[in-house]
């Protein structure tokens, strides 16, 4: 990736597009672009390859917003996150495919978990600590989203769909496993 990426930051840099003094702000950039890029192109590949697209997103949009503002476990190379990142996709969605959980133990389970998130937030990293502002917004936009993901498992308990509701909790238990690692991280590292 880091070759890759400092290729496209000479040929921009040639072409007279970004300065020479720039350069390892873009190669951090593409380097950035790249990773996103190929994580994103294996997720759709395993969504598409389990038929299972619509869970894939699903899974996407739950635990991106979660972690962004709830914080988590953060690898120090790319290879881990993606290795670990892609492990983590194609077991959530196996086990939404393949686990049945009664409804009713599944709300439970939702109610104890995001309880658990909203308890070990917040949850920093040494690459970047939060100062009180950006906690005040963090916290803020994360009662959001746990607030609509409530919403989200009522309505899906209330029509009964079971794969939504396994991929949800199966979601939000992988969080809070990284949450707890990443808080455990940040206090040996301290």
């Amino acid at each position: 990736m880091n070759k890759v990426a400092g290729l496209l930051a000479s040929y921009i840099i040639e072409k007279g597009v970004v300065k020479e003094e720039y350069r390892e702000v873009y190669e951090y950039g593409f380097t950035i672009l790249l990773e996103m890029v190929s994580f994103v192109v294996f997720s759709v590949a395993v969504s598409l390859y389990l038929h299972m697209v619509l869970e894939g997103i699903l899974f996407f949009v739950i635990f991106i917003l979660l972690r962004s503002y709830a914080g988590g476990l953060h690898l120090n190379n790319f290879y881990a996150c993606f290795v670990l990142s892609c492990l983590t996709l194609w077991g959530i969605l196996l086990m939404t495919q393949n686990v049945y959980i009664p409804i009713t133990v599944i709300v439970i389970a939702f109610l104890i978990l995001e309880v658990c998130v909203y308890a070990l937030y917040p949850v920093e990293s040494t690459n970047r600590e939060v100062d009180s502002v950006e906690d005040r917004y963090f916290k803020k936009r994360l009662e959001t989203y746990l607030a609509i993901h409530l919403v989200l498992v009522l309505v899906c308990a209330g029509l009964k769909y079971d794969r939504c509701l396994v991929l949800i909790v199966a979601t939000y238990v992988m969080i809070v496993i990284t949450m707890v690692i990443g808080k455990c991280n940040f206090k040996k590292q301290k």
